[in-house]
């Protein structure tokens, strides 16, 4: 093969990584997710098996998850009882999108809701939170500076964000190891079809609390449901 295997192109490395890494079931593969600040070409998400197990166990085929759903559980993470009204006040919208809103995530066993003195605070993140972790990854066969501008953007929402590169040259490999490590980057490289190291990998951090977190969390939940229902004895 050579010291250094050439790709027929990004989607090929792209689609050999995720095959490596898909054989640990605990985890969730997103491919182009959009965080409204750039595509990850792949989201690796980690989640809490058990806690699944019992959001599964709760599930509703009710409502679809909006973005303001995710928005506003990310305001109530660090809260405890709000009120509606202060709610209205802060997303700038109208008392009865920001009340049925609440009343879709109190239906999801989301939140808690006092309707009659119309007061809301997120459940328990021990008890619906099922993602511990998610790693960002940008692929590219050649252009490494580009891969750590897209890279570095993921960064608002995930503590792991790395570029992905085949094996290169030893220039560029301790340029791209610099780069990486002065912006908290991870490196990864696919050396062959069958072979993945990491070069380099930061302090690993807890899941960071927005929006997009509980979009991705709810994704979870409702892939696994729907995967159930398609497959009951999985």
């Amino acid at each position: 093969m050579g010291q250094f295997m050439i790709w027929e192109s990004e989607q090929s490395l792209v689609d050999h990584f995720i095959k490596l890494i898909s054989k640990d079931k605990s985890i969730k593969i997103m491919r182009e997710v959009e965080t409204n600040f750039g595509r990850p070409d792949i989201l690796l998400v980690e989640y809490n098996q058990k806690i699944l197990e019992q959001r599964l166990s709760e599930h509703k085929e009710t409502f679809e998850f909006t973005k303001i759903m995710g928005y506003l559980l990310a305001y109530l993470s660090d809260k405890r009882w709000v009120k509606t009204q202060t709610i209205k006040k802060s997303f700038f919208t109208s008392e009865v999108k920001v009340e049925k809103t609440i009343h879709n995530l109190s239906e999801l066993g989301l939140v808690d809701y006092k309707e009659d003195s119309g007061l809301v605070k997120l459940k328990k993140r021990s008890e619906i939170l099922v993602v511990t972790n998610i790693q960002a990854y940008e692929a590219k066969l050649s252009k490494w500076k580009y891969a750590i501008e897209q890279a570095e953007r993921h960064l608002w929402f995930t503590g792991y964000s790395a570029v992905l590169l085949p094996n290169v040259s030893p220039s560029i490999l301790n340029k791209t190891i610099n780069e990486c490590n002065s912006k908290g980057l991870s490196l990864t490289l696919m050396l062959d079809q069958n072979t993945v190291t990491t070069i380099l990998k930061p302090q690993n951090k807890s899941v960071i609390n927005t929006p997009l977190l509980w979009q991705i969390n709810e994704q979870v939940v409702q892939e696994a449901y729907n995967d159930r229902k398609t497959h009951p004895t999985l």
